[in-house]
C-alpha cells in the first residue's frame, strides 16, 4: 500500500500543469451533450464517457486535476483489488510484488498518467473482482460477479476479455446452467449494443501479418518486465512456460481459472493483432497500454498456478527485484511524458487561442490538431459554448513553437479576411507608429495601419501570436504607393502587430 501511494503521489505530482490530451478532445467534442452509447474507438464505453460528462457538468474543462484525480484514484483501487486477489493465494510479499508488478510496469506512463484510460483500469479491475466473488461460489456472489461483468463490458472492449475469462472458466468446471443463465444479461446486452452500433474496421491484411503483430506483441510484453530487454524477455517466457508446465503435471494448479486468465490474454493479443493492423496511424504492436493488459492477465494467471505453494525466497526476491526494475523505468517514463504533454499543451493551445479569437468566422471544417480522431473547429465551438472554454487565462507565454503561432496567425487572417488595401483608410487621423526592438508595431483596437513603401517597395507582414515574421508576408506594397490594413474586432483582446521593413507604418485611428 505504501509504494502504491507512493506511486500515485509521485504521478499525481509529474502530472502538474498537464492537460486535456488526444481521446479527451473527443469526448469533449462528440459526448459532451451525450452519446453515451455511441461508439468510442470502435469501444462500447458507456462507463467512462459517463464519468467524464459528469465532471464536465460538475467541475468544467477549464482545469484539469479533477480528472486527472479520478484517473489516480481508479488506478490505485486496482492496486487495491489486484493485491487482495492475490494475498489469498500467495505469499503477502509475493502478492504485493505481484500487485506492483502491473500498477509499476514498465510500459504504464499512460496508463498511470492519462485520465482517460480509466477504460483499461476498470474492466481489468472489474474482471479481478469478479473472480473474487467467484470463488464463494453462492448465487448471490453470482450475481455480483455479473454485475461486474457487465462494469467491464460498458467501459471498453478489454471487457470481453473478462467475458471470455468467465467463459473459459464456467465452461472447464461444467457449471449448472444457472450460473450460466446468471451471466447471460451482460453479455447479451452487450451482444445487442453491438448489432446497433458496430464500426466498420480497417481491412486486415491477412494471417500472416497477423500473427506476426500478435507475437511481437508477446515478445515486447515479456521485454517490458525487465526493462524492455527482448534478450531477457525470452528467458522470462522461457521460465513462465516452464512455471505453467510444472503447474499442470506436477502441481495440478493450472486449473480453469487460470486457464481463463490466460485465454484472456490470448484473446487480447489477437484481437489487437487483428484489429491495429491497418490503422492509420499506425498502432505499433509494442504500444504500452497494449502490453499492460496483457501483462496484468499474465501475472493473474501465475497468481493463480502459485497458490498454496510455499515459494523459495529467491524466486520472490526475482520477482520483486522486476518490480524495482519496472518502477524504475516507469519514473523515467513518466518524467518523459510530463515533458511531452507540457508541449503537447502549448501546441494545442496556440490553435485554440486563434480558433476562439475568430469565433463563428473560423472555418467549420477545419480539423484541429488535437487527436488522431478528427475533430472539426464546429465540434470544438458546439462544446465550448456547451461546457466553457478550456482555455480561458490563455496568454503569449502559453503558446508553443514559433511555427505553430505562425500558422495560428495565418488561420486568423484567412478567416477574418485581412488583407492589404489600397490607400488611406476611409476615415480616422493617423500618426506615425512605434516600432519595438523587433521592428513589430502594435495596433491598438479598433485602429488601422497604413503602409507607405519608399523606392524599394516593402513586404507587409502580420502578426498576433508569432513573435518573427513567417516565410509568407501578408502582401508587397509596390514602391512608391501606399496600402492600409484594417484588422476587424474579433472576440480576443490580443493586439495585431505588423511589420514592413523600408516602410513607413503609421497608425489610423
Amino acid at each position: 500500500m505504501v509504494a502504491t501511494a507512493a506511486l500515485l503521489a509521485y504521478a499525481g505530482w509529474m502530472g502538474r500543469g498537464t492537460f486535456f490530451f488526444s481521446d479527451d478532445w473527443d469526448i469533449i467534442a462528440f459526448h459532451h451533450d451525450g452519446n453515451e452509447l455511441v461508439p468510442f474507438n470502435g469501444h462500447l464505453s458507456l462507463i467512462p464517457v459517463t464519468v467524464f460528462r459528469g465532471l464536465f457538468l460538475s467541475v468544467g474543462i477549464d482545469q484539469y486535476w479533477p480528472y486527472r484525480l479520478v484517473g489516480l484514484v481508479t488506478y490505485g483501487a486496482l492496486g487495491v483489488v489486484l493485491f487482495a486477489y492475490a494475498r489469498r493465494r500467495v505469499h503477502p510479499v509475493a502478492a504485493a510484488a505481484a500487485a506492483l508488478s502491473v500498477l509499476a510496469f514498465s510500459a504504464a506512463d499512460i496508463n498511470v498518467m492519462f485520465p482517460f484510460l480509466i477504460n483499461f483500469s476498470i474492466p481489468v479491475g472489474a474482471c479481478v473482482g469478479m473472480w473474487l466473488l467467484l470463488d464463494r461460489q453462492t448465487p448471490a456472489a453470482d450475481v455480483g460477479a455479473s454485475l461486474l461483468l457487465g462494469l467491464a463490458l460498458a467501459s471498453s472492449g478489454i471487457g470481453l476479455m473478462a467475458m471470455v475469462a468467465a467463459g473459459v472458466e464456467l465452461a472447464l468446471t461444467r457449471a449448472p446452467w444457472r450460473r450460466w443463465a446468471t451471466f447471460a444479461p451482460p453479455a447479451a446486452l452487450w451482444l445487442a449494443w453491438y448489432a446497433a452500433y458496430r464500426d466498420e474496421v480497417a481491412a486486415n491484411p491477412g494471417p500472416g501479418p497477423t500473427l506476426r503483430y500478435a507475437w511481437q506483441e508477446v515478445e515486447a510484453t515479456f521485454a517490458a518486465f525487465v526493462g524492455g530487454w527482448l534478450p531477457g524477455g525470452w528467458l522470462l517466457l522461457a521460465a513462465t512456460v516452464a512455471l505453467f508446465l510444472v503447474a499442470a503435471l506436477r502441481w495440478r494448479t493450472l486449473d480453469a481459472r487460470a486457464v481463463g486468465a490466460l485465454a484472456a490474454f490470448a484473446a487480447f493479443t489477437g484481437l489487437t493483432a487483428y484489429t491495429r493492423i491497418g490503422i492509420v496511424p499506425l498502432i505499433p504492436p509494442d504500444t504500452g497500454r497494449y502490453l499492460w493488459v496483457n501483462g496484468a492477465f499474465l501475472v493473474l494467471a501465475v497468481v493463480q498456478v502459485c497458490r498454496g505453494r510455499r515459494l523459495p525466497w529467491p524466486a520472490i526476491a526475482a520477482a520483486v527485484a522486476l518490480v524495482a526494475l519496472g518502477a524504475a523505468q516507469l519514473v523515467g517514463a513518466l518524467r518523459d511524458y510530463r515533458d511531452g504533454q507540457l508541449s503537447y499543451r502549448r501546441t494545442i493551445t496556440t490553435y485554440l487561442v486563434a480558433t476562439e479569437a475568430v469565433g463563428d468566422r473560423a472555418d467549420p471544417d477545419r480539423i484541429l490538431p488535437l487527436s488522431f480522431i478528427v475533430v472539426r473547429v464546429d465540434d470544438y465551438q458546439a462544446a465550448v459554448d456547451h461546457l466553457g472554454t478550456p482555455i480561458p487565462d490563455a496568454d503569449l507565454d502559453d503558446l508553443g513553437a514559433e511555427a505553430d503561432r505562425q500558422q495560428a496567425d495565418a488561420w486568423m487572417v484567412e478567416d477574418l479576411a485581412i488583407s492589404l488595401r489600397p490607400g488611406l483608410p476611409p476615415s480616422g487621423t493617423c500618426a506615425p507608429g512605434t516600432a519595438d526592438d523587433g521592428g513589430w508595431v502594435t495596433l491598438p483596437p479598433g485602429a488601422a495601419a497604413t503602409v507607405a513603401a519608399g523606392e524599394a517597395g516593402a513586404p507587409v507582414h502580420l502578426a498576433r501570436l508569432a513573435r518573427t515574421p513567417g516565410d509568407l508576408p501578408l502582401g508587397d506594397v509596390a514602391p512608391g504607393t501606399t496600402v492600409h490594413v484594417a484588422p476587424p474586432e474579433d472576440r480576443s483582446s490580443l493586439p495585431w502587430r505588423i511589420r514592413a521593413e523600408g516602410a513607413t507604418v503609421s497608425i489610423c485611428r
